[in-house]
């Protein structure tokens, strides 16, 4: 009950929370603390949202901490598996 008050009275101040997932990674309204291999995927896009980022009246109140994919091919992962079993 207290939370549900608390975040009205967010929202009333213009407090909003942003989503993540799924959109492209901006470096103005996100925070990145790691990059994911994504074979095949698209490249900096946010897969995981780790801390939920604020707006406050369309201004970043706090930024997003998440994870964002890297494009890998699988080829380059075999040359480096191969590269590494021949050492």
């Amino acid at each position: 009950m207290i939370v549900r008050l608390f975040r009205s009275s967010l929202e009333k101040a213009g407090v909003k929370s942003m989503d993540a997932v799924g959109h492209p990674f901006d470096p103005s309204r996100h925070l990145a603390v790691a990059q994911v291999d994504s074979p095949g995927g698209q490249d900096n896009v946010v897969v995981e949202e780790i801390q939920k980022g604020y707006l406050l009246e369309g201004r970043v109140l706090r930024a997003a901490m998440v994870k964002v994919s890297r494009a890998s091919s699988p080829a380059v992962e075999r040359g480096a598996v191969a590269e590494g079993a021949a050492e």
